[in-house]
Parts: C-alpha cells; structure tokens; sequence
C-alpha cells in the first residue's frame, strides 16, 4: 500500500474488529494458526474499489488459508459466520425481514457463546455448534411493541432464522474448500489424540466429509432505548435533508 493508505488501513484494522463481519487477527495469530496441526489460517482481504474520488481501499471478506496456500475465500456474510463459529464475536449486528409484515427488524449483538461438541461414530465425524446470541433492539421496522413477550420471540425467530443460514453457507464453503478454519481438527488434538493420528494424514478430506450441524439461539436482552423511552413510536426514522 502507498504511504498515504497506510494510515487509515491501519486504525480500520483496530476498528474494525468490533464488526461481527470482518477478521482482524495479528501476525502473531496469523503465524499460530499455520504451525497448528491443521495448517489453516485466514486474513481479512483488502480491495479497490472505484469511487467518485477516485480509488479507494476497503476491507472486504476473508482469504482462506491452507497449507501455506490462498484456496479461497469467505464473502462479508460467510465471514460473518466464521466468526460466530470460532467464538470471536466482539460486536456487531445482524439484520432480516420479519416474516409476518416483511419489514427490517435489526438486533445489536452484546455477547455471543459458541459450544463445539464433536463425536466420532460408523468411521464418520460429527460435529455440531451451538451459538448463543443475546443483543438489543437496533431496529424495528415492524411497529411491534417489542415489550410484548410474544413480539420479542418472533424477532428472536427471525434472527435465529437468519444466523442459521448464514452458518449454514459458511460451513458448506468452508468444507467445499477443504479448509478447516473452525478449529474442530485443533479440539481433536487437544481432547482425543488417538482419533487425531488416525485421521491426521488425511485431515482435510476428512473435514469436507463430516457431518457438520449449527443450532442458533438468539435472545433479546432489552427492547432498544428508544422503544424504552418511547414505545409507541416506531423505530424506523425518514431521512432528513440538511442544508448545505
């Protein structure tokens, strides 16, 4: 990068990190997760875009890492998955459609739990994630009460909804690349070392064959300060014009 990007690209790295949908790992963890057993590391990706301005540098989506080799890469919303999966959720958002009236519904996620349980069975790996997801009330498009405890379970649905897909896709990519950034294969060096040496030499076919399953479960921890203070107003506000 030019002296003049190296900067901003460098304080987007610190700030970033509090987005749920893109990975800030040092060099110091970048260099931990090659020597692994797994030998599978990622970064976050850097690209040009065309502006009005002219060029600009952005962060955008994940290099995927194996072997000592770029095989792929996670879009924004897979990276998003990578990191509820690997438990590195420091803060974000996460958004979707109420089902009922169609309309944006977005949660602020406050802190997040992944649990990884794995199981070996008929000479297969199973393995199953659960995350845990609590937040508040960023946006509410719908008009609902969010007091109601019955409106709170159809957004806490909804969003569950949402994650699960995004999970969903990044475990499919990621096995599709035959790359395993989740760290099961570390928690089998770690926990059963007998069943890492008989599968190690052929690790990652072993990773894109398993049997890999996420369950999500969201919980809305408070309705949103200004559904606090105002319920009876919506939370979707219209743009306003200022003067120039």
């Amino acid at each position: 990068t030019s002296a003049s990007a190296e900067f901003p690209l460098s304080t987007g790295a610190e700030n970033i990190r509090f987005i749920s949908n893109y990975t800030t790992p040092t060099i110091l963890d970048f260099l931990k997760n090659l020597f692994e057993p797994t030998n599978t590391a990622y970064l976050p990706m850097l690209r040009i875009k065309s502006a009005q301005s002219g060029q600009i540098v952005e962060y955008s989506g994940t290099a995927v890492i194996n072997h000592d080799h770029m095989v792929g890469e996670l879009n924004t919303k897979q990276t998003q998955g990578l990191v509820w999966l690997i438990n590195k959720e420091m803060g974000g958002a996460i958004d979707t459609f109420s089902p009922v009236t169609h309309r944006r519904q977005a949660l602020e996620v406050t802190g997040e739990k992944t649990d990884m349980h794995t199981l070996f069975a008929h000479n297969r790996l199973l393995v199953h994630f659960a995350v845990h997801l609590k937040g508040t009330v960023a946006e509410d498009a719908t008009g609902q009460d969010m007091d109601q405890p019955a409106a709170n379970r159809e957004m806490e649905q909804a969003i569950a909804k949402q994650a699960q897909d995004i999970l969903s896709d990044t475990v499919r990519t990621l096995q599709h690349q035959k790359t395993d950034l989740l760290g099961v294969g570390l928690h089998i060096y770690r926990t059963h070392p007998k069943l890492w040496h008989k599968l190690q030499s052929h690790w990652d076919e072993a990773f894109a064959h398993a049997k890999i399953t996420t369950r999500v479960d969201v919980v809305i921890q408070h309705p949103g300060l200004i559904r606090s203070i105002y319920p009876h107003l919506p939370l979707s506000v219209p743009s306003i014009s200022l003067p120039k």
